[in-house]
């Protein structure tokens, strides 16, 4: 699907009631692994040595707003969240600077936390979205 966004995918994961177990088998049959591009606000970004999910460094985190949930009684959330793995040559000091703005990202689809609302992407890319 040529328009397939992370916004849609965070609306087909956490917007349709499923519970978190059904949550993770949707990501793993439907979207890991995709590339897929989106849009939010940067909340975060970090540089990393080893990180749980992505593994050894260097890099940078960034964690991005994706998505707030239509109704968060359902969801169980109200905000979904992509963490990005960026590569070590990003300066995590300039994007930090960027927090609050939005952005542009892309990914690989790795991992998904259905419990904290979060997409892993790794292989990452960001920039910020001119207005």
């Amino acid at each position: 699907d040529p328009v397939l966004s992370l916004q849609k995918a965070a609306r087909d994961l956490f917007d349709t009631g499923r519970n978190r177990y059904e949550t993770g088998r949707r990501f793993d049959s439907e979207y890991r692994g995709l590339s897929l591009s989106g849009h939010g606000l940067l909340r975060r970004a970090a540089p990393f040595s080893n990180d749980r999910v992505f593994g050894r460094g260097p890099g940078t985190l960034a964690e991005v707003e994706i998505h707030r949930t239509a109704d968060p009684a359902i969801a169980g959330l109200t905000t979904i969240f992509v963490s990005i793995a960026l590569p070590g040559e990003v300066d995590a000091r300039a994007l930090r600077e960027m927090t609050g703005a939005r952005v542009e990202v892309r990914g690989t689809l790795t991992r998904c936390d259905a419990f904290s609302g979060t997409i892993f992407l790794s292989d990452g890319l960001i920039e910020p979205v001119s207005n």
